[in-house]
């Protein structure tokens, strides 16, 4: 019933959605939650066929990212992959589509994937120089170099990345690990 309530609801081109957490549905029963996943990943690929047929680029790519973002919670690396590639083919300069990409390339080398730390570290860099303030970019390439072994690069990007936000206690747990 509350899929199709969410099916009719209008959809605005100026919407731009909320981030994707998983914070609010911790208590919530397996089933409940598949079910709340399942409704939002309708939701923005409806915004992206609306955003598409305006030709609105900018929530095209937003809706990309938070259906890739879905299926990577959901452990679908090849859907997430293919969702953040048709992101950035539709707005190659999206940071945030880019990161979640090489996050996604990390989750592949981790499984296995040959190749893909070494892509998961050349978009990092790639973001890191538009957006050097990025911490979460800089602890995720320091997890891509600590992944190849490459522990003193891994150890100046969680410093960097824990000089960025000192508060954030992943980075110094990393940073602790590499020492």
């Amino acid at each position: 019933m509350l899929l199709l309530l969410l099916l009719a609801l209008p959809v605005h081109a100026e919407w731009e959605g909320p981030s994707i957490s998983l914070a609010g549905f911790t208590s919530i029963q397996q089933s409940t939650q598949d079910l709340h996943w399942e409704m939002a990943e309708v939701w923005y690929r409806r915004c992206f066929a609306l955003a598409k047929s305006r030709g609105d680029r900018s929530l095209a790519t937003k809706a990309l990212n938070n259906v890739g973002a879905i299926r990577l919670q959901h452990d679908d690396l090849v859907v997430a992959e293919a969702a953040f590639l048709q992101a950035l083919r539709i707005n190659p300069a999206d940071l945030d589509a880019a990161a979640n990409l090489a996050g996604t390339y990390l989750y592949q080398a981790q499984a296995g994937a040959p190749g893909r730390r070494e892509k998961a570290i050349e978009i990092y860099e790639v973001i890191l120089m538009a957006r050097p303030n990025f911490a979460q970019a800089w602890c995720n390439l320091g997890v891509a170099y600590a992944a190849g072994g490459e522990m003193d690069r891994a150890r100046e990007c969680y410093l960097t990345a824990s000089r960025l936000d000192p508060r954030n206690e992943v980075y110094k747990d990393n940073l602790r690990r590499t020492q």
